[in-house]
Parts: structure tokens; C-alpha cells; sequence
């Protein structure tokens, strides 16, 4: 009975969402485990409205891909901890000793930490262009990215380091770096082994360019060279929209934007560079996230299932490190920290061309919380919110 008064309501909130901001499309989630006492025996609801995309799309499920963007970075401290867990790397670790190029940085770069790239507090500035009209593909490119000129003369914004927040995408390609030289091995494939095949989350990538790898002549460049000019060609031509949408099984939201006028119009380019694949390239599904989600609750509520790293790691990645000054938010290890109706949430929101994401969940409450649209600058944090509060009052 519970259940179903839940899932009605928060029904009747996403079609609301979808009129009411004029989008593509919208899917959320909302679950509720046991061990928070709040909801008995728990509740899971998913739902969808809207279309995958304006130009003949079909009808959105809340099985559909869409891309995380920022949410990625959760991943990303993930990686982070568990190398830490292992002794692989430390957050007082500075990059002089773990990138040789950053030996020689100037302005003292290489006496930035993990910690201040894991916290935003490095002082580093942020991208201003990623390059989605032409995306790198090959294993070299975020080295590339995180060791060029372009990284090494990016300017502080303060120097306030390990104290003051600044938040930084330039930062997450940097520890990404620093994740494969630790490890020996992509972050992507890292990922995909810690993270993503213990918690049985198959319809997830960071390489979203393979959604489309439908043909028998590309099932070999795993191994191959991606960077001879046909093969990157060709993996660009499949990060097409039309292909991506055609060829991708399970279906995948398109990303949209506005013309001057407010109408909404399928972008030119999917977000995807594989430079930035620490920072912003994971598409996943609802499904998926609640696993991700549920492995990070399992400490704390009781759980059951695999565990990302042994519990009493939490009371350093959940704790406060600084003040997010647009919002009075907080920053932990990765994880953003709110409070909403006398509860503590932490996770991360997600933007770029196209798409807007907003990933929460609640120890207290052993609850997860995911809204994905497929537009840009869609209201995803606000829509999030409702659905909270709406839970909350129905039980």
C-alpha cells in the first residue's frame, strides 16, 4: 500500500516536471531500504515521462541510458579510496611524486594533493572548451589532456589550497591520470573490474562511444590502435546522434537544447571526449545508479551485497572539508553534502550539453534519490527535492 501511494505521487510529479519546464523528457528514482526504519519493510519506485528524443524519439522508460556528466566524479573518488584503502595512494600524496611531468610543474603545481583534487580546494581553474565536436577516443587521451600546456598554464583562482572551494573538472582529469599510473591500467577498464562487475552494473560505461560498436569489424579494437585515422574516423562517425540512437541497445536518451525562442532542439554533438572520462563520460541507467548507490548505503543501514571499501573509510569521505559558497552545500571526498527536511544527503549533480543529472542518498533515511533529463539546464536539483519531500509526507 505503501508503495503504490508513493509511486503514484511521484508519478504525478514527473509529468507535472515535464510540462511545467517544457523538456524532452525526465526519468527518477526513488528507494527506500528497511534500514532506516522509516519506510518498514522499503519501497522502490522508477518512473519516466517524456520522449528520448524531439525528432521522432520514443516513449522515455526509466530503462533508458542517459549521460551522468558530473556524477562520474563519484566514480572517480570511489577509485580513489580504494587505492587509498589498499596503501596504492594517500590523500597528503602530492602530484610531483606520482606524474614524473608534474616533477618540474610550474607555480608550484606539483605541490597539489589528492585531497585537494578529490575536495575541489586545489585552487585550480576549469575547462572552458571539451571538445565534444571532436572527441579524443584512444587509451592515451587523458594522460594526454592532464600532463599538456594547455593543463600545465591553467591559472589558480585562489591560493587558499586544502581550504577554500573552487570547483574543478581540471582537477578530476588529473586524478583520473594519477588512477591509471597507479594502477597500471585505464580508469576506464579500472571502473568497469572495481566497480562496476561487483555490483552487477552491465548497462554501464565510461567508454560511451561503444554503445554503438553494433559491427563485427570493431569488436577487435580493444586491442587495436584507435588512433590510426580510419578506425578514428570511424569511432567518431558512431558517437553520431542518429547512430547512438539507432544503434544502441538499451535505448539511449538524446541530449537537447533551446533555441532562442525557448523550443527545444536536438544538440549537434553528444557530450562525449575521452580526455574528460574522469570528470564527466559515464552514461548509466536508473537501475545501475541504485546499485552504486546501494553499495555506498550498505554500511551505514544494514545492508546486504558488495561493499566498495571497508566502512570506517566513510567518516573521511563523508566529512565536511569545506563550504560550497554558491549554495552553503558542503564537500566531502567526491561527495556533495545538503540538508533537505532535517536530513543529511550526500552525492552529486551533473550538466553538460544536453543533459542534467542530480544523484543523492540518505544513510538516515537508507534511501536513494536519482532525476536525469535530457536537456540542458533542466531544473533536475529542484525536481530531486520534490520527490523527497513528497516520500516523506506520504509516509
Amino acid at each position: 500500500m505503501l508503495e503504490k501511494r508513493i509511486g503514484d505521487k511521484l508519478d504525478g510529479l514527473l509529468e507535472e516536471a515535464l510540462e511545467e519546464y517544457a523538456l524532452p523528457g525526465i526519468a527518477a528514482s526513488v528507494s527506500g531500504g528497511g534500514g532506516g526504519k522509516k519506510f518498514g519493510a522499503g519501497f522502490a519506485w522508477r518512473g519516466a515521462a517524456g520522449r528520448d528524443s524531439v525528432e521522432n524519439g520514443r516513449q522515455l522508460t526509466p530503462d533508458h541510458i542517459f549521460h551522468m556528466a558530473s556524477v562520474t566524479k563519484l566514480f572517480v573518488g570511489t577509485a580513489a579510496v580504494q587505492l587509498w584503502e589498499r596503501g596504492l595512494l594517500a590523500p597528503e600524496d602530492r602530484l610531483a611524486d606520482l606524474l614524473a611531468e608534474y616533477r618540474q610543474a610550474p607555480r608550484g603545481l606539483g605541490d597539489v594533493t589528492l585531497l585537494q583534487l578529490l575536495t575541489h580546494t586545489s585552487g585550480l581553474s576549469n575547462v572552458e572548451h571539451f571538445g565534444w565536436e571532436k572527441p579524443e577516443t584512444d587509451d592515451g587521451a587523458l594522460r594526454r589532456y592532464a600532463v599538456s600546456p594547455e593543463v600545465m598554464a591553467m591559472p589558480f583562482v585562489h591560493e587558499d589550497r586544502g581550504n577554500s572551494f573552487s570547483y574543478s573538472d581540471v582537477g578530476y582529469e588529473i586524478l583520473g591520470a594519477v588512477i591509471e599510473e597507479t594502477a597500471g591500467e585505464t580508469l576506464e577498464d579500472y571502473i568497469k573490474k572495481n566497480i562496476f562487475e561487483p555490483l552487477g552494473m552491465e548497462r554501464s560505461t565510461l567508454r560511451t562511444f561503444e554503445r554503438g560498436f553494433q559491427l563485427r569489424e570493431f569488436a577487435g579494437l580493444e586491442s587495436g590502435d584507435w588512433r590510426s585515422p580510419g578506425k578514428t574516423d570511424e569511432l567518431r562517425r558512431l558517437l553520431d546522434l542518429q547512430n547512438l540512437a539507432r544503434l544502441s541497445d538499451p535505448p539511449m536518451a538524446m541530449p537537447h537544447g533551446r533555441t532562442e525562442e525557448g523550443k527545444l532542439k536536438l544538440e549537434t554533438h553528444y557530450p562525449y571526449n575521452r580526455e574528460h572520462c574522469a570528470s564527466s563520460t559515464l552514461s548509466s541507467c536508473q537501475e545501475d545508479m541504485e546499485r552504486f548507490a546501494r553499495a555506498h548505503l550498505a554500511h551505514a543501514c544494514g545492508g546486504h551485497g558488495p561493499q566498495l571499501f571497508p566502512p570506517a573509510y566513510y567518516e573521511e569521505v563523508w566529512r565536511p572539508r569545506a563550504v560550497v559558497p554558491n549554495n552553503g552545500e558542503h564537500i566531502g571526498l567526491s561527495w556533495f553534502i545538503r540538508e533537505q527536511e532535517g536530513y543529511t544527503l550526500y552525492g552529486h549533480e551533473g550538466t553538460d550539453q544536453g543533459f542534467r543529472a542530480s544523484f543523492w542518498i540518505c544513510p538516515e533515511l537508507d534511501l536513494t534519490l536519482l532525476v536525469n533529463s535530457n536537456v540542458t539546464k533542466a531544473p533536475v536539483k529542484r525536481v530531486a527535492k520534490r520527490l523527497l519531500k513528497a516520500v516523506l509526507e506520504s509516509c
